[in-house]
């Protein structure tokens, strides 16, 4: 589990690239196949069911709620 930029994100076609940020942010600028789960909204398992054994990136503006959102997915054990 990583957090990672949005330009970076672009690099990782094979991950799940999971976008915590709000819908209104996501509406501005997004990457093409990013799954918006914002994070006050955020299910760590579905989230984990849908990555499929594949890596999982997140992100947000600053790294702050990505962080967040991956140590509640860590906790699942992925």
């Amino acid at each position: 589990m990583t957090t990672i930029s949005v330009h970076h994100a672009k690099e990782h076609p094979q991950a799940l690239i999971v976008d915590v940020r709000t819908p209104v942010e996501y509406a501005e600028v997004h990457i093409a196949e990013t799954l918006l789960a914002p994070l006050d909204e955020l299910q760590p398992s579905a989230i984990a069911e849908r990555a499929a054994g594949r890596p999982i990136h997140v992100l947000c503006r600053s790294g702050r709620r990505a962080q967040q959102a991956a140590a509640k997915i860590d906790l699942l054990g992925y």
